[in-house]
């Protein structure tokens, strides 16, 4: 129980932060709302056909928008 509340408290202050930076950095929406909605399906909020009741093997759907985050941010990393 404890993991899913530190987990829960982190995307919490990610999703802030991400807000808070969103007229200044834009593409940080971009991948972290992209992130958080593709990662629904694969965390088994609902349930799939079948008996599996995670798809672990679809994350890296979810992480095209943790790239977006990185490799948009990099070259304003490095400009300044």
């Amino acid at each position: 129980m404890m993991e899913v509340m530190a987990a829960g408290l982190v995307v919490s202050i990610v999703t802030i932060l991400v807000i808070r930076f969103a007229k200044r950095c834009p593409y940080l929406v971009a991948g972290w709302f992209l992130y958080l909605g593709m990662l629904v399906p694969v965390i088994g909020f609902f349930k799939q056909a079948g008996t599996q009741g995670m798809a672990d093997r679809y994350m890296y759907l979810p992480s095209i928008g943790l790239a977006i985050m990185v490799s948009w941010g990099i070259p304003l990393c490095q400009h300044g």
